[in-house]
């Protein structure tokens, strides 16, 4: 569930005070105009007193005022809060596509963990990343 799409920091600010339920399992606030995972944050709520998140991708505990900081750092343009279900992370796929045709997939799981896995494979899903 998107919760709101602002195109200025100060009203991500207003959205996250005023729309998200009181009982959620997290949330994802991402800059929809950067690269990769620059300006994204999954927001683990655990409950903690002093109203910090553990962030998935990185494993640090933030409030939202640092998201807020961290999105008007990279001077986002336009940020999307959503609904974020489960404690972890899912596996993420990259697609890389030439003339329509898929010729390479990054698998990555296990991200902000410390042990991370990554592969290359093409569309057949034979590992590309071994020699």
């Amino acid at each position: 569930r998107i919760f709101c799409c602002e195109t200025d920091v100060k009203d991500v600010k207003d959205c996250l005070s005023t729309k998200i339920p009181v009982k959620f399992d997290g949330i994802v606030i991402k800059a929809t105009t950067l690269h990769s995972s620059h300006g994204v944050y999954v927001l683990l709520n655990d409950n903690q007193p002093d109203n910090s998140f553990l962030e998935l991708l990185t494993g640090v505990r933030m409030t939202y005022d640092d998201v807020l900081a961290g999105l008007s750092f990279v001077q986002a343009t336009k940020v999307l809060v959503e609904e974020f279900i489960g404690s972890k992370l899912p596996m993420e796929y990259k697609f890389h596509v030439t003339g329509g045709k898929v010729q390479a997939v990054d698998v990555i799981s296990n991200r902000g963990a410390d042990c991370q896995c990554y592969a290359v494979v093409d569309s057949n899903w034979t590992r590309l990343d071994q020699f």
